[in-house]
């Protein structure tokens, strides 16, 4: 898809003028990355001169169509390649892998290992060591330039593909959500707006009925030296630091978990809203279904109520927990994201937020694949 700059020559672009002082000064001025089809433009971008130089992945800009819907996944059968993978990895982390453990037990980095190269029997393996490790960060990737195509066929080896309801998407892909902010876009930073941070712990989507389990987010420019960190928490540690007594309370609860924060945005800001509003039960504490792991499954973002508590216990509860999550910094490991990064982690263990500290003046733009899984599974207290 070729982008066309709407402008009507530099100067009106940029806004240059002389000042009072006769010095000559550029204005950032909005413009809009408009593709070829029916689509609609995507929101407004600023741009200042020294950023006039296309996009390096056009084909994936943002696109804001606010006319489409997209349907509720129907139930499917999960099937997890992690069953299906050699414990010992030898596709994965083969002798020709540099890989090491980002905490003791939480997080694994490989580099001289392409993702797009591995083969199905790599990418089971890939399944099972985020179920057993949390995420695997791959750096110096050619995974943005392998395409719409091999993108989608390795997302799609995990599970069925969600299509976000609220987020922009390239123009030509409904499966693939894009993250971008332009070098002169000052909204991501105040993203927060009267809240203190913008640090909100979360997994993706668990209204769904079956939510998201092993992810991709890779970069496909990223011109800022640090900042913008992801930062991973473990909630596998999270429920084994409880004590049995809480431990005991908590298994056999059941929460709500809401898309009322994503629809609430967009009609806030005047996105698209593909889907309606949906509520969805999930146990408090789930079982791993490859593992066999505990795991705490509320959030900060998505987790409204506790089931058949009083909204006074549902909030002291719900407010426990989300603070937990937050203060347990030796259950979290951080990840820098350099050109050529992709992190795949295991949403059914890996909660997660983004940092919001981007440096100004420097353009980022990431994808997301989000495959389904399995309907969470209960724990229940051992016999």
């Amino acid at each position: 898809m070729k982008m066309s700059l709407i402008s009507a020559g530099l100067n009106e672009l940029t806004g240059s003028h002389n000042n009072d002082d006769g010095m000559h000064t550029t204005r950032p001025q909005l413009i809009e990355y408009r593709d070829r089809s029916n689509h609609q433009p995507i929101m407004p971008i600023k741009a200042t001169e020294h950023e006039l130089d296309e996009p390096l992945y056009p084909d994936y800009m943002p696109t804001m169509n606010t006319t489409e819907t997209f349907e509720e996944m129907p139930p499917f059968e999960h099937d997890d390649p992690a069953f299906r993978a050699d414990p010992t990895f030898p596709n994965l982390l083969s002798s020709r892998a540099d890989h090491r453990p980002v905490t003791p037990l939480f997080g694994t980095e490989i580099t001289n290992i392409q993702l797009t190269k591995l083969d199905s029997a790599g990418l089971d393996e890939l399944a099972l060591l985020c179920a057993q490790r949390g995420f695997v960060v791959f750096r110096n990737q050619d995974w943005k330039d392998a395409g719409f195509k091999k993108q989608l066929d390795i997302g799609r080896h995990f599970g069925p593909l969600h299509k976000h309801p609220v987020q922009p998407r390239p123009a030509t892909e409904t499966e693939i959500s894009v993250i971008y902010q332009s070098a002169a876009d000052t909204r991501r930073p105040n993203y927060w707006g009267d809240r203190l941070s913008g640090v909100n712990w979360h997994v993706d989507q668990t209204h769904e009925r079956q939510p998201p389990g092993v992810t991709f987010f890779g970069v496909l420019e990223n011109q800022g030296w640090c900042g913008g960190d992801t930062v991973m928490s473990d909630s596998v540690q999270l429920y084994r630091r409880m004590s049995p007594v809480m431990q005991k309370m908590l298994i056999g609860l059941r929460a709500i978990h809401s898309s009322s924060f994503l629809t609430n945005k967009a009609k806030r800001d005047g996105e698209a809203l593909r889907r309606q509003e949906l509520n969805t039960s999930h146990p408090v504490i789930t079982k791993h279904p490859v593992t066999g792991d505990e795991i705490l499954y509320v959030n900060e973002v998505f987790t409204t109520s506790i089931e058949g508590m009083k909204t006074e216990e549902s909030k002291a509860l719900l407010k426990f927990l989300v603070e937990y999550v937050a203060r347990a910094l030796d259950c979290q490991a951080r990840v820098k994201w350099e050109e050529g990064t992709v992190v795949v982690w295991d949403q059914r263990r890996a909660q997660h937020t983004a940092l919001l500290d981007t440096p100004p003046g420097k353009r980022r733009h990431m994808i997301r694949i989000t495959p389904l899984s399995n309907v969470p599974i209960a724990a229940t207290l051992d016999a």
